[in-house]
């Protein structure tokens, strides 16, 4: 039998069809503390010892001229980084527009 996306046997159906919510709960209480821990630790924060050796821009692009950059790193994980992922660096010329993402 086939639900939606998730393929179980038929024996397997029947008993989910059959299981209370309250059951449902109680059988999946423990991945959903995993879950909560995994979303809780969040991505990776940066050192102040790197805070202070970026420049950070403070006033307004000077879109006149050419060569300012503007990078970001996207983490493409959902809503956990636990398991495979990916990561694309997103960049930005300011002053043409132009941008280029690289993985």
């Amino acid at each position: 039998m086939v639900l939606g996306e998730l393929k179980v046997s038929d024996e397997a159906a029947l008993k989910l069809k059959k299981m209370s919510s309250a059951t449902i709960d109680r059988k999946l209480k423990h991945q959903r503390e995993v879950l909560h821990l995994l979303r809780s630790k969040g991505g990776p924060k940066p050192g102040s010892l790197l805070k202070r050796k970026i420049a950070i821009r403070l006033t307004e692009w000077d879109t006149s001229k050419t060569g300012y950059v503007e990078m970001d790193l996207v983490v493409h994980c959902g809503s956990s980084t636990f398991g495979d992922y990916i990561n694309t660096l997103s960049t930005t010329e300011v002053s043409s527009g132009w941008w280029e993402g690289s993985v």
